[in-house]
């Protein structure tokens, strides 16, 4: 299977506002927006030192998976030529704006 066949390049550089279709990966993240989201708005004065440490722990974690989730994104954007398809230089000069 070639590169064509996997990834036509006339395809949206994005899927239409308000497209009824989800993925396993935007499902993923809004999941993930929202978990944050009650972790800040959530009381942590309540926790007991040792929940605060592991939560500190729990958060590094997590930043660290964001972060590799940040560069598999990147990678998959800058192959398909995003930036520039989307008005910019280049992938670099898209990612800086």
């Amino acid at each position: 299977m070639g590169f064509d066949s996997v990834f036509d390049m006339n395809m949206q550089a994005s899927a239409p506002v308000g497209s009824p279709v989800g993925s396993p990966v935007m499902d993923a993240l809004a999941a993930a927006e929202a978990a944050v989201a009650g972790v800040q708005d959530g009381p942590v004065y309540g926790l007991v030192d040792a929940d605060v440490e592991a939560a500190i722990e729990q958060t590094q974690v997590l930043c660290g998976r964001v972060f590799d989730a940040t560069l598999a994104l990147v990678r998959e954007a800058d192959e398909r030529d995003l930036g520039r398809r989307l008005g910019a230089a280049s992938t670099a000069a898209w990612l800086a704006g």
